[in-house]
């Protein structure tokens, strides 16, 4: 008598990311974290990749940063990000969904007295080389 096994089933990697701040100023740190999971399980000890595309998110995605997932899954990436992004992780087979990152100028507001009726205000903005407001 011969039993036949059923195949084994492959295992699912799930991946979570958030981005804080959502919309970030330039220069200005950007946190990406979140969690890997193997049929629900912590995805322990694996590298991950943080991938992304830049505006104006023609290109295809190439990795940005690599690490690897703390013992309960989590992992973790900072970023100064000076454009707008499109960002996943990988880790295994899983990869998140796509979520983009905003990127506002920094600036810095001013203000002198001409007299006592009158201000001169002035604005400045700090944005990457080559980008015209």
């Amino acid at each position: 008598m011969f039993l036949l096994a059923a195949p084994a089933a492959e295992a699912a990697v799930t991946v979570a990311m958030t981005i804080t701040p959502e919309e970030t100023t330039y220069r200005e740190t950007t946190e990406i974290t979140g969690t890997a999971l193997l049929d629900g399980a912590p995805f322990a000890g694996q590298p991950v990749q943080l991938e992304g595309r830049r505006y104006p998110f023609e290109d295809e995605f190439a990795v940005l940063a690599t690490g690897t997932t703390a013992a309960d899954g989590t992992y973790a990436f900072e970023r100064r990000l000076d454009r707008n992004w499109d960002l996943r992780v990988r880790a295994g087979d899983g990869v998140s969904p796509q979520q983009r990152a905003y990127v506002f100028p920094a600036s810095k507001l001013t203000f002198r007295a001409r007299n006592s009726r009158v201000i001169r205000v002035t604005q400045r903005y700090r944005v990457p080389r080559g980008v015209r407001l």
